[in-house]
């Protein structure tokens, strides 16, 4: 079976949006939101935009085909893939002035790395936010495996070892066979492997602050709609909106305002995903589902604790929670659940149940 990265339009979206919007933080001069947008409608910023977005997605889209061609999947192959569509895009894009600069004041390699950087993650984000497909359905063998294991097991059981064949027992440096043979929870056909144990949601650095990442769009997208919804209730606040519109001053106010709630969700919403994810993990929940609806709530259930005014506070982190749970879910991924921690053993008479009873019992001396 031969497995490659999933075909993602969203992420593609997501890929090529990104990289325009860093072309165009490079041409502005700048990394700040108020500077990027700054003086430019939103017409100037969307022609400015599909440029660097087109030849990000041209390098990126075709090189994605490509690997599938070859069946590459590794993630540091699409961390490069990025890496080089965004340096294309940048440097098609951005005129010569900003090298020139870039030179003069000394920042050139801080502009490289960076640039390498971020397009190693966004290749990097794009591999895991996709995932894989494959290229045929195993279901039949898988079941074949598992009935022939179910068989083999029993036999063992009833005669023992000298009951299975040959062929039927672990050979010699065996993996696949030896973990079947004791365990139907692994199941190993010609090509790969299928696991059927218990599972937990892995605990992911990377995972957590992207998180955080995005539950600051969340908090300003929230943020501007309630400021919307509220600021337009009256003709003087509408005629307000228009302004802003127009003058480009609702855009700058947004991007400040973006800025601001990544802050602050990098300090708030990052140890509240680790907290309710350790919380879901030791309650053996794993489905995307829960994550969400436990953000939503925890910042609910937290406003209650402050006697319901707390609410005004933490309203406006209900969305935001929610979504960078359902990242962290989505990005984190699944491993086998954790066996025991291994024990150091210092008297082995104490290797007992605890209801044996030695251990209510005292040896007598003398």
């Amino acid at each position: 079976m031969q497995r490659a990265v999933a075909t993602k339009i969203s992420s593609f979206a997501i890929s090529g949006t990104a990289a325009g919007l860093f072309a165009i933080a490079i041409q502005r001069h700048t990394l700040a939101f108020e500077g990027i947008f700054a003086g430019i409608t939103i017409d100037e910023m969307a022609i400015r935009l599909v440029v660097p977005a087109f030849v990000f997605l041209a390098i990126f889209v075709g090189g994605h085909f490509a690997l599938r061609r070859v069946h590459l999947e590794a993630r540091l192959v699409y961390s490069l893939l990025g890496a080089v569509g965004f340096v294309a895009s940048t440097a098609i894009s951005a005129p010569a002035e900003v090298y020139a600069s870039a030179i003069e004041q000394g920042v050139m390699s801080v502009l490289i790395v960076l640039t390498i950087a971020l397009g190693s993650l966004v290749g990097f984000i794009y591999v895991r936010s996709a995932g894989f497909e494959s290229d045929e359905d195993e279901s039949e063998q898988v079941a074949q495996a598992h009935r022939l294991n179910a068989v083999r097991q029993n036999v063992a059981k009833t005669f023992g070892p000298a009951g299975l064949t040959a062929s039927d027992r672990p050979q010699s440096g065996a993996t696949r066979a030896d973990v079947t043979m004791d365990d139907n929870s692994l199941i190993a056909t010609e090509q790969d492997e299928f696991f059927d144990g218990p599972l937990r949601v892995v605990t992911s650095t990377r995972a957590l602050f992207l998180a955080a990442f995005a539950g600051g769009f969340a908090h300003t997208f929230y943020a501007t709609f309630v400021s919307i919804v509220f600021g337009t209730a009256d003709p003087r606040g509408q005629e307000r909106f228009m302004e802003q519109v127009e003058s480009g001053e609702m855009i700058v106010s947004i991007g400040t305002g973006l800025i601001f709630s990544i802050v602050i969700c990098l300090m708030l919403i990052t140890p509240a995903v680790f907290a309710l994810h350790k919380l879901l993990q030791s309650r053996k929940i794993t489905d995307m589902g829960s994550y969400v609806v436990w953000g939503a709530v925890a910042p609910v259930g937290l406003g209650l604790l402050m006697f319901v005014i707390g609410i005004l506070f933490t309203h406006w982190f209900v969305l935001p929670l929610a979504v960078a749970m359902g990242v962290y879910r989505h990005l984190a991924g699944l491993e086998p659940d954790a066996l025991p921690e291994d024990i150091l053993v210092r008297d082995r008479r104490t290797l007992v149940g605890k209801d044996h009873v030695r251990r209510r019992t005292h040896r007598v001396i003398g």
